[in-house]
């Protein structure tokens, strides 16, 4: 299945509150309308404040949204992205999350947010 963006908005914005994630954001494939049947979803997510405390957390997380969405899931944290040893690693990485990232979650607006097809 090949899922719109307000599909996946839909599906994940239970999961983003229930783990009190500030922000999420779609990148990859999905973001740039290239999603095929066998694509996976890339997320980004600012989890600072959330209840993410480890990488056990995390990795329950990506679980939760790959059973919701029943597709595998690239999950990615913004102090990830923004970590030293991933700056000099792959210095590229950010800029090219960032250039093609799709808002599909805000804390702040959850309730009335909308994203555009």
């Amino acid at each position: 299945m090949i899922y719109t963006i307000s599909d996946i908005q839909k599906l994940c914005t239970p999961i983003f509150l229930e783990w009190k994630i500030k922000k999420a954001f779609l990148f990859g494939s999905y973001a740039r309308n290239e999603a095929t049947e066998t694509s996976d979803l890339d997320i980004l997510i600012d989890g600072e404040g959330s209840l993410l405390h480890n990488i056990f957390d995390v990795i329950r997380l990506k679980s939760k949204l790959s059973s919701a969405l029943k597709k595998e899931i690239d999950l990615i944290t913004l102090r990830a992205i923004n970590a030293e040893t991933n700056k000099k690693r792959n210095p590229l990485l950010k800029e090219n999350i960032e250039a093609d990232c799709v808002m599909i979650y805000d804390f702040k607006t959850s309730d009335s947010f909308k994203v555009k097809d």
